[in-house]
């Protein structure tokens, strides 16, 4: 079976919804997600990266109405990925150690730093990987003029 790292790019229109002014817009966002696994899987995967990052960036943008940002939803994606980050990081080390202890190893001071620092800079890496790709996307962002709550046709 081959796995494969697979990146995917796309445009993604999601509805906004404003807090403050109950503004409503349709955003447009290009976003870049990754997967991982057979070929197949991992394009999937990619796919759902892909809005998942554009619906995650949404949450950094300011109204184009009112200029208002949900602080709320920001600390809420913020703290969600810290807390993936701190999971991943502390995961990694444990099992290792755990691993050493089942077949015996003596464990030095040493060892536990290494690590802790390997978890650390895992976690981190996590956590600013995601912030980068929101950065990126929300950057991207566009805003249809009309509301998405108005009855206009193209005609």
């Amino acid at each position: 079976m081959r796995l494969v790292v697979t990146t995917a790019k796309g445009a993604v229109r999601v509805p906004f919804y404003c807090l403050h002014c109950n503004a409503e817009r349709l955003a447009t966002i290009l976003a870049t997600g990754y997967g991982r696994g057979r070929l197949g899987v991992a394009r999937v995967d990619a796919l759902e990266a892909v809005r998942d990052t554009a619906s995650d960036a949404l949450a950094f943008v300011r109204c184009p109405s009112c200029g208002e940002r949900d602080e709320s939803s920001v600390r809420s994606l913020v703290g969600s990925i810290q807390l993936k980050g701190a999971l991943l990081g502390l995961s990694i080390p444990c099992l290792t150690l755990a691993a050493m202890m089942m077949k015996g190893h003596r464990l030095s001071a040493l060892t536990i730093v290494i690590l802790a620092a390997v978890g650390l800079s895992l976690g981190l890496f996590y956590f600013f990987d995601r912030r980068r790709l929101w950065t990126k996307a929300a950057a991207t962002i566009s805003f249809e003029e009309s509301s998405l709550g108005s009855n206009e046709t193209d005609g």
